[in-house]
């Protein structure tokens, strides 16, 4: 017994003493990289951040300069090629309903100055509950958009479908079978930002820093955590 004892305080002093070189080693290598430094912790990512931030990517018209390509590479990710098809887009946050709900962010196509679609997201990214019948209140409200094809996101950390308090179980895998309806997750952003061929060395910058965030600070895959493991199993 006094042996296994004396063996398991030898392996915690060998773990502390690799530990405390990977904190050494990594302090040396911040100089000089700053991996651990990232500009979204000075800026509002509350939900309403959020929100605000993937209506800039996702405006043509915002200063990103980037014109449709965020826009484009998003509608083909989820699978809406048909609605490519557009000569002026509009992007509102905070789009109000007929209920008082409000779409976090609401994206509408026209084409020949008629609405030809339209993308409502729910933004859940900061872990909001559903309120009562909300996104069946979303669907009414899209519904209400006469010969406009439409899709409503619901956009988490994790996915996972929506509450019945929320919707009702069949009533949500109707819409997603009819392709009027998509679950993202904050994976699904960065695997978004990963496939768009960002061309401004600022705008990419920018992106990357985001999608750092999401993949650290919502999903708690640290890089430090990551290369501490990588560390130890050398």
């Amino acid at each position: 017994m006094a042996n296994n004892i004396n063996q398991i305080v030898d392996s915690l002093i060998s773990i502390n003493q690799v530990i405390e070189n990977f904190r050494l080693q990594r302090e040396k290598t911040e100089l000089y990289d700053s991996n651990r430094f990232n500009p979204f912790q000075f800026m509002r990512t509350d939900e309403m951040g959020l929100s605000k931030i993937l209506a800039f990517l996702l405006d043509p018209r915002e200063a990103h300069g980037q014109g449709d390509l965020f826009l484009n590479s998003f509608l083909k990710y989820i699978g809406k090629n048909k609605f490519l098809a557009y000569d002026n887009i509009h992007v509102c946050v905070e789009k109000a309903t007929s209920k008082n709900r409000r779409h976090d962010i609401f994206i509408e196509g026209f084409l020949n100055n008629k609405r030809c679609w339209i993308v409502s997201i729910e933004n859940k990214l900061r872990f909001a509950s559903d309120q009562e019948e909300q996104l069946k209140d979303y669907r009414d409200d899209l519904e209400k958009y006469r010969e406009t094809e439409y899709c409503l996101i619901y956009l988490l950390v994790f996915k996972e479908p929506p509450s019945n308090n929320s919707i009702q179980k069949n009533e949500w895998e109707d819409l997603i079978n009819e392709r009027k309806a998509i679950l993202l997750s904050a994976k699904d952003l960065i695997d978004w930002l990963d496939k768009t061929l960002i061309i401004a060395p600022a705008v990419k910058q920018f992106c990357q820093n985001f999608k750092k965030f999401l993949n650290e600070e919502l999903m708690g895959n640290t890089e430090t955590t990551n290369e501490l493991v990588n560390y130890l199993i050398k």
